[in-house]
């Protein structure tokens, strides 16, 4: 399964199908999560593109994807610096 997934990763955060669920999903979510201090558990992550919309409300974000090419582009991303906790997995 990851290595089906391998092949969007360097194009994920372009692509204006994700980038609208990632929108559309924050707008419901944030509803629920508003003050900072929240945690999220980002699971089947990609490259995060929803918990990078959350890293103004989040100290802790759990991160997990079997692909190792969108958690390899997930980790060079500058949002990260602004958390107090990131763990990040690639599951298998």
């Amino acid at each position: 399964m990851a290595t089906e997934w391998a092949e969007y990763a360097e194009e994920w955060d372009g692509n204006f199908q994700a980038r609208g669920y990632a929108d559309r999903a924050f707008e419901e979510l944030v509803k629920i999560a508003k003050s900072k201090g929240t945690r999220i558990l980002d699971f089947r992550c990609n490259t995060s593109l929803l918990s990078e919309k959350f890293s103004t409300h989040a100290d802790i974000v759990v991160a997990l994807d079997s692909s190792s090419k969108m958690v390899a582009r997930l980790v060079r991303k500058k949002f990260l610096m602004s958390l107090r906790l990131l763990m990040i997995f690639q599951t298998n």
